[in-house]
C-alpha cells in the first residue's frame, strides 16, 4: 500500500487542490500533518474522508518532523512504499502511478518526478552531481555572477543530461515531491528533525549514497510547483531557516571542511542583511 504524506501549516486552499489532484490505481492513504495550523473548515471534510489519516500536531515542528508523524503512521498501517508532497504540488493525471512504477520493478529505492513551474518554466536544481562545500561555494558564486561562472558545474547539478526512456540516475530529488520504497525507510528513515526548512533533499541525498541506494529522476511523471506559497510571504524566516539547516547540515555531514564552511556562511550574510532591511522597511 502507499502511503502518501503532505505536511500543511495554514495552505488550506492549495492542499484541498493537491488532494484533489491525487489519481491512483493501487490501494492508498493520505496522511495529513497539520503543523499548529489555525484552525480551517476542510480539517472536519478531511475527518469524514475514509481514505485520508488527518494527524493534529500541537506544535509546529517543520517539513522533518511533520513528514515523520505521517511516516510513523503510515507504517502501522501497512504501507511499504511512500510519497512525501508539499502541499503546493498539483500532480497531473496518472503521474503517480508513472512516478512509482520503477520503484514497484526495482529498478531504484527513491524516485523524483519531472517538476514543472507555472508558465512554463521546468524546476532546476534537482541535484545531478554529489555536492560537497566546495561545490556549494561553486553553486554560490554561479549564482551571483548570473551563470557566468562555474555555468559546467551548474549544469550538472541541475541535471542538464539526456535521460535513458525518460529515467535518469542521479545524487538526488527535490524534496517538494518524491517517493521511496520500505528499504529505504529502514536505511535512511526518519528525517533529520535538526532540519526545519529547506536542505533536507541534501541531506537525504547524502545518507542514499552512503547507504547505496539507487536515486532516480522519471521524466515520465511530471508534477506542478507552486513553489514557496506558504513562505513567500515570510521571506526572512524562510531565509534564515535555510542557513541554518545548512550550517547544520554542512558542519554535521562535512566536519572536515570547517574553514570552507564557515566561508560559505559569510557568503550567505549580505543577502540575509538585504532581506532583513526590505522585511523591516515594508513592516513600516
Amino acid at each position: 500500500m502507499l502511503g502518501i504524506i503532505i505536511v500543511n501549516y495554514n495552505d488550506w486552499d492549495n492542499l484541498r487542490s493537491c488532494i484533489n489532484s491525487i489519481e491512483i490505481n493501487i490501494p492508498y492513504k493520505i496522511y495529513v500533518v497539520d503543523n499548529a495550523s489555525k484552525p480551517n473548515s476542510y480539517s472536519e471534510e478531511l475527518l469524514r474522508n475514509k481514505n485520508i489519516v488527518f494527524i493534529k500536531s500541537e506544535i509546529n515542528g517543520g517539513y522533518s518532523f511533520g513528514n515523520n508523524l505521517g511516516l510513523s503512521q503510515s507504517v502501522i498501517d501497512g504501507c511499504d512504499l511512500f510519497l512525501i508532497s508539499n502541499t503546493d504540488i498539483i500532480f497531473n493525471s496518472d503521474s503517480i502511478n508513472k512516478l512509482i512504477k520503477p520503484l514497484q520493478k526495482r529498478e531504484c529505492d527513491v524516485v523524483g518526478p519531472k517538476v514543472n513551474l507555472p508558465f512554463g518554466k521546468t524546476q532546476e536544481e534537482i541535484l545531478g552531481v554529489r555536492i560537497n562545500p566546495l561545490g556549494k561555494i561553486k553553486l554560490i558564486i554561479n549564482s551571483a555572477s548570473r551563470g557566468t561562472l562555474f555555468k559546467k558545474y551548474k549544469d550538472l547539478f541541475n541535471n542538464k543530461r539526456n535521460p535513458v526512456n525518460n529515467k535518469l540516475q542521479v545524487y538526488g530529488v527535490s524534496g517538494c515531491c518524491f517517493a521511496f520504497n520500505m528499504k529505504t525507510f529502514d536505511k535512511v528513515m526518519p528525517f533529520d528533525e535538526n532540519i526545519f526548512l529547506f536542505n533536507e533533499e541534501w541531506l537525504l541525498a547524502e545518507k542514499c549514497i552512503r547507504e547505496e541506494l539507487k536515486v532516480m529522476v522519471n521524466y515520465n511523471s511530471e508534477v506542478l510547483h507552486l513553489h514557496g506559497s506558504t513562505t513567500k510571504l515570510m521571506k526572512l524566516f524562510s531565509y534564515k531557516c535555510f542557513i541554518k539547516s545548512e550550517i547544520y547540515l554542512l558542519k554535521t555531514v562535512f566536519p572536515r571542511f570547517l574553514v570552507i564552511n564557515m566561508f560559505i556562511l559569510i557568503l550567505r550574510i549580505p543577502k540575509l542583511i538585504i532581506i532583513y532591511i526590505k522585511d523591516k522597511f515594508y513592516s513600516l
